[in-house]
């Protein structure tokens, strides 16, 4: 037999005494330690984000292809349940057509994702925002527009802001 809280507390200030107290303990302490989803969850509760992201922003050396050489990377990565937030800086020099790049976590689906992002191609920043095809479940295809136009295979090639995706765990 383990220890009981009551469940249905006087509203008035009054006194419970032992036969109000009816819940288990142990369920409640469960209900803390990992049990705890959308169904018990009030549609008006504040979380903390630090209750929600898995980690900080954690840093992610991608796997990176048309590029001579090794290029530069500065990328991260946060993720919040299923929703992966990755910051990318890849910097280098073309020897492609194409640009692409491992991610973090799995893709939930073959998809183009957007972002807020900046392309360097043939040395030179472009005015238009990239495309971002996830090609298969773990890399990412990068376009210089949004209508897929691919790189020129010479010279300085870069990606540099922030995209966002669904992981597929």
């Amino acid at each position: 037999m383990g220890s009981y809280v009551a469940t249905n507390l006087p509203t008035d200030g009054s006194t419970i005494d032992a036969s109000d107290v009816t819940t288990d303990l142990n369920g409640l302490i469960n209900e803390f330690n990992g049990s705890i989803d959308n169904t018990n969850i009030k549609a008006g509760a504040a979380i903390a984000f630090s209750k929600l992201a898995a980690d900080a922003w954690t840093a992610h050396s991608a796997t990176l292809g048309g590029f001579s050489g090794t290029p530069t990377q500065a990328n991260y990565f946060l993720k919040i349940g299923r929703l992966v937030v990755l910051m990318v800086n890849i910097q280098g020099t073309s020897n492609a057509t194409a640009l692409t790049f491992t991610l973090p976590y799995a893709a939930a689906r073959t998809e183009n994702v957007n972002g807020i992002m900046v392309c360097t191609d043939n040395g030179t920043t472009t005015n238009d925002p990239p495309r971002i095809a996830l090609v298969g479940t773990t890399t990412a295809n990068a376009f210089k527009t949004l209508s897929g136009t691919t790189w020129t295979n010479a010279n300085g090639k870069g990606l540099e802001g922030m995209m966002f995706y669904e992981s597929a765990s």
